[in-house]
This record gives structure tokens, C-alpha cells and sequence, in this order.
């Protein structure tokens, strides 16, 4: 139980250089593979780069990456002076001298240390080339739980695509079994109604008759073909569950073509047992395919 699942979530941080990174990877069902990158503009020159390490471990889905960066102490945040919030400080505090009559005790190192006063300003936008080594280990660190949450819901899918297989091969050894009879029963429905014909008829040719359409309704109702693809198909499938590698376009191609020879066989049995289990055999691939759109 291999195969992985197209959706999933994961998280990683990292902090180097007086940078503190942030990485979350997520995806949904999509054919193809497809990167969305969220982050901030200054930082889009590293969407290759990140394209390039998801790649290599992701072969299909729409993928978001969100990327949050933001400066450490030490990391080219700068202390800046709020003169306006200073100078509301000392104004209060003159005001209270006097109003109050007490002494002024308030200095410049208590009117530094008072709230609002020294803020944190920013040096710019973070530097791409700077900020990559945080960003490449917080990347690792989300695909690396993404990929676990969609190993781990594929084991859910694997088993459920395995029990559809397994169900469908049920249904076809049945019409393996029926597909033989239905030529002795036809043959026999034809005797049956030729059976008060006199003897004369008998004689000019009837039963040479009856053998030609037989024969012409062997041919029209064969499926053997059908039925070797099919279990070919089917087995092919499985095996491809315990594959290591992504699966899911191989198995919805083979969907398709299932679908094509339980629709031929269909309509060549002419035989209301066959008919019924292959309304069964649709349903079974219908559910098998909606399935195969949540594999990788």
C-alpha cells in the first residue's frame, strides 16, 4: 500500500541569519501538477527555486506555498525614536509637577525605557539570497509532514480502490461462468420452438438452419476478448497499488479502458444474468474511478 493521496497539509519554520521563516505546503485533487507561491513580492524571485525542490517530490496537484518571513533581533531591525510620543511623556510629567507640586524625578533613560517611546523599524524588504537558506530547510521541514499526511491518507485509498478490484473480479468470474451457457441456452430455446415442426420440415434442412444461426449467434455474443482485457485490466491495477511511485494517471487510464470492455460486453452477452452484472461492474468502476481522483 504505496500510492499516496493528492491532498494534503504541512508545516515548517526555520530562523538563520536574523531571519524567522515560515513555510506551509498544501494541495488539492488536480491532473496536473500546478505551484501557487504566496509571499511577498520581493521574495517571488525565489519561486524556482522552490518550484524545483516541490517538483522533485510532488508529481501532480494544485500545490500552494505560503511563505512568511519576518526579522529577528539582530537581524537589520533598527531601534528608531518616537519624538512624538517623547515629548507627550515629558509634557505630561511637566504638567504633573506643576499641577501637583511634586518633584520631577523623570530623566532620559527612564523616558527611553517608558512604552512606545523606542520602536523596532524595519531595514526593508527581506533580501532573497539572504533569506534562502532559512527558507529552503522550513521548506524541507512542510514537505516532509505534507508528504507524510498524504502517505497516510493513501493507505486509507489503497485499501478502498483494493476492495472495489477485488469486488469486480467477483462479478466478472460470475460472467465468466455464465458466458459459456448462454449459446447451449439459445441453441435450446431455437429447439424448443422448431420442436412441433413435422418430420418433413425436419428433413429439408431445419436442423442445418439452426446450426448456421447458433453459429452466427456464438460469434455476435463472444467475449472472450473482452473478458481476457478485462482481468488484465484488473490485475494490472492491483499491482499498481503496491507501487512506490505516482499511479493515479495509469489508473485512471486503465478505468477508462475497463469501462470500455465491460460496455462491450454489455452489449454483445444478450443475456439477462450478464446484463445484471455488468450494471454491477459499472457501479463498482464508476465508485473505483471517483476514488482514482484523489491519488497522486
Amino acid at each position: 500500500m504505496a500510492i499516496s493521496s493528492m491532498t494534503g497539509f504541512g508545516r515548517g519554520s526555520a530562523t538563520r541569519d536574523g531571519y524567522a521563516v515560515t513555510v506551509e505546503v498544501s494541495a488539492v485533487n488536480r491532473k496536473q501538477f500546478d505551484l501557487r507561491l504566496n509571499c511577498l513580492r520581493s521574495l517571488s524571485v525565489l519561486e524556482s527555486q522552490i518550484l524545483k525542490e516541490v517538483r522533485s517530490k510532488v508529481a501532480r496537484g494544485g500545490i500552494t506555498v505560503s511563505l512568511q518571513v519576518e526579522r529577528t533581533a539582530g537581524g537589520g531591525m533598527l531601534p528608531e525614536l518616537n519624538v512624538s510620543c517623547a515629548k507627550a511623556y515629558a509634557d505630561a510629567s511637566r504638567a504633573l509637577v506643576t499641577t501637583c507640586k511634586v518633584p520631577d524625578t523623570l530623566g532620559t533613560a527612564e523616558l527611553l525605557r517608558m512604552p512606545g517611546v523606542m520602536q523596532i523599524a524595519s531595514a526593508g524588504d527581506p533580501d532573497s539570497i539572504a533569506v534562502w537558506p532559512a527558507v529552503n530547510r522550513a521548506l524541507r521541514e512542510a514537505l516532509s509532514a505534507f508528504l507524510a499526511m498524504r502517505q497516510e491518507e493513501g493507505k486509507t485509498l489503497s485499501k478502498d480502490l483494493s476492495k472495489r478490484l477485488v469486488a469486480m473480479q467477483r462479478l466478472h468470474a460470475k460472467v465468466q461462468k455464465r458466458a459459456p451457457l448462454v449459446v447451449n441456452h439459445y441453441r435450446a430455446v431455437l429447439q424448443k420452438r422448431t420442436a412441433s415442426l413435422g418430420e418433413r420440415e425436419a428433413d429439408t434442412g431445419l436442423r442445418d438452419a439452426i446450426a448456421r444461426e447458433v453459429a452466427l449467434f456464438a460469434d455476435r455474443c463472444d467475449i472472450s476478448e473482452e473478458q481476457v482485457r478485462l482481468d488484465s485490466h484488473i490485475e494490472q491495477a492491483q499491482a499498481h497499488l503496491e507501487s512506490k511511485k505516482p499511479v493515479g494517471r495509469t489508473l485512471e487510464f486503465l478505468c477508462q479502458e475497463m469501462l470500455r470492455e465491460i460496455n462491450t460486453m454489455g452489449s454483445k452477452a444478450n443475456d439477462r444474468y450478464v446484463a445484471k452484472w455488468v450494471v454491477e461492474l459499472k457501479s463498482q468502476l464508476e465508485a473505483l474511478r471517483e476514488q482514482v481522483q484523489n491519488v497522486e
